[in-house]
C-alpha cells in the first residue's frame, strides 16, 4: 500500500482516536502527494480563526501551514 493510500486509510479509520497535529498539509508535497493535491485536499477542511474585527470566531478555508 502506497503513502498516499495509507492516508486514506487514516482519515477513515485512525483519526478518530490518533493525530496528526505536527504534520501541516504542507508536508505532504513531494512525500506523498503532489501540490495540487494537497490543495485539493485542504480545500476540503475549514479551521476556526480570528477573532475578526468584530472580536467574532469564524471558518475559514485551510491553507499549507495549517496542521492535518
Amino acid at each position: 500500500m502506497g503513502i498516499a493510500a495509507n492516508l486514506v486509510v487514516y482519515r477513515e479509520v485512525c483519526s478518530a482516536c490518533h493525530s496528526l497535529d505536527r504534520i501541516a498539509w504542507r508536508n505532504l508535497v513531494g512525500v506523498s502527494h503532489t501540490v495540487d493535491e494537497v490543495k485539493a485536499m485542504a480545500e476540503e477542511v475549514e479551521y476556526e480563526d480570528g477573532p475578526n474585527d468584530q472580536g467574532e470566531m469564524f471558518q475559514r478555508p485551510s491553507v499549507g501551514s495549517d496542521r492535518v
